[in-house]
C-alpha cells in the first residue's frame, strides 16, 4: 500500500458526499481509505456504510465516544498501513491529482514531508480563490534550522495540505496530543524533527471556510494558552527553546492578534486570558519580520507589540477598533497598495 487516507468525520452530513467522492475519484489508485467516525449524531455514518459497501478501499472505525479530530486522527495514523499518509477534513474536498502530486513529490525529493497549495472556498459566499505563500517557500529544501525557523514563524499549519512518510511520524512519536490547536503542535514536532521537506507550487486542495458549526468558526482565543504551553514544554524538554524562541514569539503574536481580532469573548474574559498570555509567552520581545510576511498580519502585530512595550491594555484598543471596523480600514489601505503596484 502506497498511501493511507485519514478522515476523521463529526457530523459531515452536507458535506462528507463531496469530500468521498472527490477522494474516489483520484487518478493514483494505490491507497487506502480510512474514516473514523467520531460518534456523529447526524446521517455521517450512513454515509459510510453506504460508499464503504462499494469501494474495497475504504475502512470504517467508529470511535465509542467523541474524541476530537486530533484523536480520530491518531486512530488513523495507528491503522495505516500505507508508506505515506495524508489527511483531508470531511467538510473539504480535494481535485483528482491530490495524492498523486503529493505522492511523486516526496518520491522524487525523498522528503519526510511534502507540501502543496491549496484553494479557500468561502462557503457563505460561494467566492474561491487561491491561498498565497511566499515565493521563496518553494523549489528550496527545508534541511536548517534556519529555514525552520522562517517556516514555523509563518504560522503554516495546514496539515491536510501535506503527505506524510509514516514511519518518520511514528519513530518520533509525532501524534496529536492537543483538543484544541492539535495541528500547531503536530506542525512544530514535524518541521523540528524533519530532516528535510519541500514545497509545491501547485493548489490541490479546497479548504471550505465559514460554513455553521465547522472548527473555523470556534472561538480560539482561550485555547492558545493550552496550545502555547504544550509547544513551549516540547520545545524546553528538547532543549530547543532558546534556538526557537524567536518564531515562538512571533508565532504567539500572529496567531494571538488574529484570534482576539475575531474573538467574540466578553471583554473581562478576554482582558484575563490575554494577561495570562502576555506573562507567560510574550516576556522576550525580540521583533524581527520575514520577507513575504502580509501587509495586514504585520499591521495587526505591530499593534500588539506597540501595546506590549508600553504596556497598553491591548484588548481595550482592539475592541475600540472592531467597533470603528478598523479592519476593513486596513483591508482598504491593503487593496491599494496592491493597485499602486
Amino acid at each position: 500500500m502506497d498511501v493511507s487516507v485519514i478522515i476523521p468525520v463529526y457530523n459531515a452530513e452536507p458535506y462528507l458526499k463531496q469530500c468521498l467522492d472527490s477522494i474516489l475519484a483520484q487518478t493514483f489508485k494505490n491507497i487506502e481509505i480510512i474514516i473514523i467516525n467520531d460518534c456523529s449524531n447526524d446521517n455521517s455514518f450512513q454515509i459510510i456504510e453506504e460508499y464503504r459497501k462499494t469501494d474495497r478501499r475504504i475502512i470504517s472505525i467508529s470511535l465509542q465516544k467523541n474524541a476530537g479530530p486530533g484523536n480520530a486522527r491518531n486512530e488513523g495514523i495507528k491503522a495505516a498501513n500505507g508508506k505515506y499518509i495524508v489527511f483531508i477534513d470531511s467538510d473539504d474536498w480535494i481535485s483528482e491529482d491530490y495524492v498523486e502530486t503529493l505522492y511523486n513529490s516526496i518520491e522524487k525529493y525523498n522528503c519526510d514531508m511534502v507540501s502543496a497549495n491549496f484553494y479557500i472556498y468561502d462557503d457563505k459566499t460561494g467566492q474561491l480563490k487561491t491561498d498565497k505563500n511566499p515565493k521563496d517557500l518553494y523549489k528550496a529544501c527545508f534541511n536548517t534550522s534556519e529555514k525552520k525557523q522562517y517556516f514555523l514563524f509563518l504560522n503554516n499549519n495546514y496539515i491536510w495540505i501535506r503527505i506524510y512518510r509514516k514511519d518518520f511520524l511514528k519513530t518520533n512519536n509525532i501524534y496529536f496530543k492537543l483538543n484544541k490547536l492539535e495541528d500547531s503542535l503536530f506542525l512544530w514536532q514535524a518541521v523540528i524533527f524533519s530532516d528535510n521537506f519541500m514545497f509545491i507550487d501547485k493548489a490541490i486542495y479546497y479548504y471550505r471556510v465559514n460554513r455553521t458549526g465547522s472548527l473555523t468558526t470556534t472561538d480560539y482565543a482561550g485555547a492558545y494558552i493550552e496550545g502555547l504551553r504544550e509547544i513551549k514544554n516540547f520545545l524546553i524538554n528538547e532543549n530547543l527553546y532558546t534556538h526557537y524562541k524567536q518564531p515562538f514569539f512571533l508565532f504567539a503574536m500572529s496567531g494571538i492578534a488574529n484570534s482576539f481580532e475575531s474573538s467574540k469573548l466578553p471583554y473581562k474574559q478576554l482582558k484575563d486570558i490575554f494577561i495570562k498570555l502576555k506573562y507567560e509567552f510574550l516576556n522576550d520581545r525580540d521583533m524581527k519580520f520575514y520577507k513575504g510576511q502580509s501587509f495586514l498580519l504585520s499591521a495587526r502585530m505591530y499593534l500588539l507589540y506597540f501595546c506590549l512595550k508600553y504596556n497598553i491594555n491591548y484588548v481595550r484598543i482592539i475592541k475600540i477598533f472592531k467597533f470603528l471596523r478598523f479592519g476593513k480600514f486596513l483591508r482598504k489601505i491593503y487593496n491599494l497598495r496592491k493597485l499602486s503596484k
